[in-house]
């Protein structure tokens, strides 16, 4: 039996961040290209509870820097308060009246930004971005028919999943590396050639778990 809370302890779960945040920063990764990639150095604070049995982060910010191409990614957990203000929905755009989830992203390049709220089995995209049109030659991005049917095909054709395991396990690191660093509370550094963090013994340590004889990965 597991409970459904469980996600909230960081022995079992690791928080909001292994939770909404795989979600979130996977499509981050695929937007920016950068599956197969990791950052260099991850820095993260946040504040837990002040009782009860959970102890992962309610309030979280960890910023992971990335190299050639430089970019920054910055998952962040704040007060519902000081969220993003989203346009009002009639219900009459493509998908029909959706609510909004409590969660999202915001991409911020040199031309303006972007806000999505969602990642996770719906989105909720700004009027510009649904109303955005493809330059010609633009190259369309791959239409998965939902994580498991795509896994089925990946098994009869051999094709590659849109979730493939270097992408997944790309992005299980990011929300492990930013637990460490919240964790222990120093700026680690991330050797990804290596798979390993860089000059930080305990860290290193605490990336992985004993394996139970006589299985191993």
């Amino acid at each position: 039996y597991c409970h459904g809370v469980f996600r909230w302890l960081l022995e079992s779960g690791g928080g909001q961040i292994r939770d909404r945040g795989a979600h979130v920063m996977s499509c981050a990764m695929w937007w920016m290209g950068a599956d197969g990639t990791g950052p260099v150095t991850i820095e993260a604070t946040g504040t837990p509870p002040k009782k009860g049995l959970w102890d992962s982060a309610v309030l979280m910010e960890a910023t992971y820097t990335f190299k050639n191409p430089d970019w920054i990614l910055t998952w962040t957990q704040m007060p519902r308060e000081k969220l993003p203000s989203a346009e009002e929905r009639t219900g009459k755009e493509p998908g029909g009246k959706i609510s909004r989830p409590g969660y999202g992203a915001i991409y911020r390049g040199d031309k303006g930004e972007f806000i999505h709220w969602g990642g996770d089995g719906g989105t909720w995209a700004e009027r510009k971005a649904r109303e955005w049109k493809p330059p010609a030659g633009a190259r369309d991005v791959y239409k998965s028919p939902g994580h498991k049917e795509d896994w089925f095909k990946g098994i009869k054709t051999g094709a590659k999943t849109i979730m493939n395991i270097e992408a997944a396990v790309g992005v299980a690191n990011l929300c492990v590396l930013g637990n460490l660093s919240y964790i222990l509370g120093r700026k680690l550094e991330w050797d990804q050639a290596k798979q390993e963090i860089v000059g930080d013994e305990q860290a290193r340590r605490m990336m992985y778990r004993p394996q139970r004889h006589p299985y191993h990965l």
